[in-house]
């Protein structure tokens, strides 16, 4: 079980955010240089927030139990930069506005179930989240790239939940709460990245679709 999992994950994604800027800005005439800055910016105040999580952690790391620790994915399998992005559009105000309803109507749905450590339920709006919005990003031709990651990360820390808490007596479900709901209070800038990256993508380059990992929910929810 690594270590500061949570700082590793942001610190290695800093790092390899700064690696394709360069790459990025030759291949769009430096069009893409903001979107990255935003992108490492956005990363580099969340580190003392990864700190304080592996911190709370510690102690059920070191008995085994993966809280935290466990709910980052390695961002060893990203898409090298060159991969071009599916969809080449970017999304018309009422698509921006459509996904806006669903992620304030997905906050609320989470804020709720986790009032009382429903990780199920949790899953399930999560997944109900996701399919809407695999739907709009195809009628689109627009990819929502970042907003689809924190989604996909919020239901693998859901999913994961509820064998922390058994291994645990429960003395974890508090914290992968608390992990959860920081990840959600992501989701409004997450959407303005997304809007900012589609102006790249009309450019065939695959900025946020190539530099986030895939992550396993949808594969662990259905087991």
């Amino acid at each position: 079980m690594q270590k500061n999992a949570f700082y590793i994950h942001i610190k290695e994604a800093i790092e390899i955010n700064q690696r394709r800027k360069k790459i990025y800005a030759q291949q769009t005439q430096r069009q893409s240089v903001g979107v990255s800055n935003w992108l490492i910016m956005s990363e580099k105040t969340s580190l003392p927030i990864a700190h304080y999580f592996d911190w709370r952690a510690r102690k059920f790391n070191q008995a085994g139990i993966g809280v935290v620790a466990s709910d980052f994915v390695p961002m060893d399998a990203i898409l090298p930069p060159e991969t071009p992005p599916l969809y080449l559009q970017q999304a018309s105000p009422a698509y921006l506005h459509e996904v806006t309803r669903l992620t304030q109507a997905f906050a609320q749905k989470l804020k709720a179930t986790l009032k009382t450590y429903n990780f199920e339920a949790a899953c399930a709006a999560t997944e109900d989240a996701l399919q809407q919005l695999a739907q709009i990003e195809h009628h689109a031709q627009a990819h929502f790239a970042m907003l689809k990651h924190l989604l996909e990360s919020i239901g693998y820390a859901s999913v994961n939940a509820p064998q922390y808490a058994q291994l645990s007596n429960g003395a974890t479900s508090k914290l992968s709460c608390q992990l959860i709901r920081i990840q959600a209070k992501g989701l409004s800038l997450a959407l303005r990245i997304d809007s900012r990256a589609q102006k790249i993508h009309q450019l065939g380059t695959g900025i946020i679709v190539n530099d986030v990992p895939p992550i396993p929910f949808m594969e662990r929810w259905r087991e």
